[in-house]
Parts: structure tokens; sequence; C-alpha cells
């Protein structure tokens, strides 16, 4: 028995442990995606040399549809697409990234201030080699298939569903959402609530003046969203909630760890994209 309780014991930190490093890459993926976006801008080639995966599989696909195999080729278009437009601007929206393994995608809406007016797609694949993440493949037309396309469709138009709740205020749609018997609230004072508290809940919704998606992080059966919140006395909170079987069964107003850090992951890639490659 006591053998079997410590197998038990195994297998549940080789669990923690395996989420714990999922959750790792999902920041680093994210962190990547953003350091990707923000040497395109900023027309950084040699950033450009350090997030790539330097391989004959790589793949570019332009705007125009132009599909690019390997990296000396991707890295020729890059700078003559720099030489061509200089600096520009991205602007994306609906950014999911899904993790399997040493295998990630990301996927989003975006606007590239060359065609501002056009509504565009990018879908891109990462690729973890001697414990760090590598972009090997970019679609600019969003052709391309995230790694779990059955589960993001759903996942993004759910998700959807619970911010235009949360930015109405709107409590029975928030609980046409919600699972019956496994769900967590938060409220935005840090207490928390086992099941859907419409007087506390509903007293958080009326504060709220915006709602910014930041990012949709898909594991297994599990999304978790991260978003940014304004409130009626304009300071902002940052928000998770987290669908598990396509039922919402946490809204945390409150997170200890955001567990997105964008900016903090940022930097440190950054830096050291910089100190890897030449100005």
């Amino acid at each position: 028995m006591k053998t079997q309780l410590n197998l038990l014991g195994l297998v549940g930190i080789l669990l923690l442990f395996s989420s714990t490093v999922l959750a790792v890459d999902t920041q680093d993926v994210f962190a990547l995606h953003n350091a990707w976006i923000n040497a395109f801008e900023q027309a950084d080639l040699p950033a450009v040399d350090a997030i790539w995966i330097h391989t004959p599989d790589a793949t570019l696909i332009t705007v125009l549809s132009v599909k690019i195999k390997g990296w000396q080729r991707i890295r020729g278009k890059i700078k003559a697409s720099f030489d061509l437009t200089g600096k520009t601007t991205i602007t994306g929206a609906n950014l999911v990234i899904t993790v399997s393994g040493d295998t990630a995608s990301a996927t989003m809406d975006y606007r590239w201030s060359p065609q501002a007016n056009l509504p565009l797609k990018a879908t891109e694949y990462y690729l973890k080699e001697n414990s760090v993440w590598k972009m090997i493949a970019q679609d600019g037309t969003g052709g391309l298939d995230p790694l779990r396309k059955n589960a993001e469709a759903p996942i993004k138009e759910q998700v959807q569903q619970a911010l235009d709740a949360l930015a109405g205020a709107d409590i029975d749609k928030l609980a046409a959402l919600t699972a019956d018997h496994d769900f967590t609230y938060v409220a935005l004072d840090g207490t928390v609530h086992q099941k859907l508290d419409e007087a506390v809940i509903g007293a958080d919704l009326e504060k709220i003046q915006k709602v910014l998606l930041e990012v949709i992080y898909l594991i297994d059966d599990v999304a978790t969203a991260h978003l940014t919140l304004t409130l009626t006395e304009n300071n902002e909170r940052n928000v998770q909630f987290v669908i598990k079987d396509f039922q919402l069964t946490k809204l945390d107003f409150a997170p200890k760890s955001l567990a997105i850090q964008p900016k903090g992951k940022l930097t440190t890639i950054w830096a050291r994209i910089k100190t890897q490659t030449p100005d």
C-alpha cells in the first residue's frame, strides 16, 4: 500500500512538473511571437536571425501567398522587404498559442501598415531545440493550420462570448457558460467563491469599463484566456479565466500570477537575442 501511495505521489509530481513546463513554454512562445513582431516592425535583421531556425525546412509564406523554403532564401526575402518598406507597424488581435510537446503554433488576426485597411490572418509555427524555442514557419495569409484546428475555432468563440458577457455586465450570459459543479470565482477584492454569486460578481461587472484580450493559451483540453480590464476608476486589472471541456471553470479577477509576462519575458528574450547577434 505504501509503495502504491509513493507511486501515486510520483505520478502527481510528474504531472505537476509537466503542467509547469508547459506553462513556461507558453510564456516563452508568447514572448518569441512578440519579439518577432518587434523585429519585423523595426526592420531588425540581426534579431530576425536569432528568432528563426536556420534549417532547410524553414518556411515563409508571404502576404501575396508566395511560398519560400529554406532559411537562406527566407532571410533574403525578409531583408528585401525591410529594404523596400523600412519600419512598419503590425496591429494584432485574437492571439491563440497552442503548445504540444516541443512544437507550438500561434494564430492571430492582424493589420500591417502598408495595407492598414486590409484585415489579415497569420499562422506561426515554433520548434523547441535544446530547450530553446525558434520560429520554423510563418504564413502571412493564415492558410497554415494551427496545431489544434478543430479545437481552436470553438474555443475562440466561447472566449468571445465570455468577453462579451464581461464587457456587457451580462450575468445571465456568463452563467450560461459556467460549469455547474466545477467553478471558482475570485472577486476584485481577492475573495474566493466556489459558485457564481450573482451579487458579488454583479457588483464587480459594473466596475468594468473596457475589456482587452491579451492571449489565449490552449494546452490539451484547457484554454486559459488572459485579459486586461479597465475599471471605472481608470485603473487596469489583469484577469484570467479558464475554459475546460468547453465550460468556464475559473474566473479570476485577482490572479496572483498573470503567467503571460509579455513585457518582462519579452525584455529577457530580446536581451538574449541582442547579445547573440551583432548590431
